[in-house]
């Protein structure tokens, strides 16, 4: 047998089927380990041949890994999780493991972390099925120290492959209250080893998640000092430290943190590209361009050696940072080439199209120039018009939206109508509102069609005032002197 998947799982029904449905050729057999299932979990994983292991969840990932790796029978092991998906061809992965000389293999992680960005890093998730190789900690495993001990140090290649790793998800993260599970396993860890450098990173980046920036970066300053030459885990603490720092306003003390980490880890672009955001901060403008140019020129950084990796930081993103100053800086043909490059790299990503629509506006390109670009699309476009409070040219772009994509939901009707009536226009609001129908949420549509009647002159003020408490958001839209003016 060449290849088995071991997997640890509790109350995953949702996720479970994507996850095995994308692996299934890959591997000979499927063993999970069920901590504690209590939905149908079991049921699917058998119903896609696995064997199921049982036992009761004690906090510890490192134990009921170990227990999946005693109970396969593969030369080869993958470990994967239930909100990952495995991308690429397992015919590839089959023939290169049937080959090769390497004790390992480093797996390209892609972590989806909402509005089409991702954080890159790689992780030995494929290694051979050796005797005395186990998993190490708690929390964030580390099967690296055992297998490097077994074989004396032996190769380790890339894999062919990579995983979509979809439970960074803020909604994934809340619903299954992963923060504070792992806080409290991070907390143990250093308890029990309080001079460990790794720990103590963790332990930083559990806080960051919480939202605990200062004892994020108390830890991530313990483990630098704890830490004799840097590792390559360490790219991630310089660059989440000096995040921390630049959103506290510490702009300072983030240059020097980036400072000293480019010393070690020169060719990380997303140090540069936060060496830029905090020059420009510090009103140091010729230094955030060349800083933001460096990420242009150096492109993604590689995973490995690197971790955290943007993708974005190196291309699109870089290029929106970038456009944005020159836009400050009045150079507006750069900055409006750099914005549809930007867009074109990375369609979707919303920043760019803010900027893009931003610097046209100030160019004085009309409506119809940017709905000729493709990408962006027209409704993004209307999004950023919206925002930007061109509420006339953003009911031209959802116009134009809504002929190439005929199924729009009830929602984007709502928002028409909203910015019609910010456009002095209630009879396209009372249009758009008609248009959404009765499949938009109850209370978002009755909001905005009370909007709607009082700027016909259908509803007075007090009505309103009698349906809605002082703070709702439908004050925003009503003339503060009760006039019946337009909106």
């Amino acid at each position: 047998m060449l290849l088995s998947l071991a997997m640890i799982v509790r109350d995953e029904e949702e996720m479970l089927p994507g996850c095995l449905t994308s692996v299934q050729t890959a591997v000979d057999e499927i063993v999970i380990v069920d901590t504690g299932s209590s939905d149908r979990s079991v049921e699917i994983a058998e119903g896609f041949g696995a064997r199921v292991l049982h036992t009761p969840w004690r906090g510890d990932f490192s134990a009921a890994r170990n227990l999946g790796l005693a109970a396969v029978k593969g030369r080869w092991i993958l470990v994967m999780d239930a909100d990952e998906r495995f991308e690429g061809d397992p015919g590839r992965l089959r023939r290169q493991l049937a080959k090769t000389r390497a004790v390992a293999m480093e797996v390209p992680i892609r972590n989806e972390i909402g509005d089409g960005r991702l954080d890159v890093h790689s992780a030995l998730r494929l290694f051979r099925h050796l005797p005395g190789v186990r998993f190490e900690r708690r929390l964030h495993e580390q099967i690296f120290p055992s297998l490097m001990s077994v074989t004396n140090g032996g190769r380790i290649d890339k894999a062919p492959f990579s995983l979509l790793h979809l439970g960074y998800h803020a909604s994934v993260v809340e619903r299954k209250g992963k923060r504070a599970r792992n806080l409290e396993l991070a907390q143990q860890e250093v308890a029990a080893q309080p001079f460990d450098p790794f720990a103590a990173f963790n332990l930083g980046i559990e806080y960051t998640a919480q939202g605990d920036p200062e004892s994020g970066i108390a830890e991530f300053r313990r483990a630098r000092a704890l830490t004799g030459s840097p590792q390559p885990w360490q790219s991630r603490l310089y660059k989440t430290e000096a995040q921390s720092l630049y959103h506290l306003n510490r702009f300072d003390e983030a240059l020097e943190v980036i400072g000293e980490a480019l010393s070690f880890f020169p060719e990380y672009t997303d140090l540069y590209f936060l060496r830029g955001v905090a020059l420009d901060a510090v009103g140091d403008t010729a230094g955030a361009e060349a800083a933001l140019r460096k990420c242009l020129h150096l492109g993604p950084a590689r995973t490995p050696p690197y971790d955290g990796v943007d993708p974005l930081l190196g291309g699109g993103g870089a290029a929106t940072a970038l456009g944005g100053l020159l836009m400050r800086e009045g150079r507006l043909a750069e900055a409006l080439q750099l914005l549809r490059s930007a867009t074109l790299e990375a369609p979707g990503f919303m920043p760019a199209v803010q900027a893009l629509v931003d610097c046209s506006l100030l160019a004085g390109d009309g409506v119809e120039a940017l709905l000729a670009e493709q990408p962006p699309d027209p409704l993004e476009v209307g999004a950023a018009l919206f925002r930007a409070k061109r509420y006339d040219l953003a009911l031209q772009a959802f116009t134009a939206g809504e002929q190439q994509h005929p199924d729009l939901p009830p929602d984007h009707f709502l928002a028409k109508a909203v910015a019609a009536l910010r456009a002095g226009d209630p009879e396209a609001a009372a249009e758009a509102v008609a248009q959404a129908g009765q499949g938009a949420l109850a209370s978002p549509r009755a909001y905005v069609v009370d909007l709607v009647q009082y700027a016909r002159g259908s509803v007075e003020r007090g009505e309103l005032a009698e349906r809605y408490a002082p703070e709702h958001a439908i004050w925003r839209d009503i003339p503060s002197d009760g006039d019946n003016a337009e909106i």
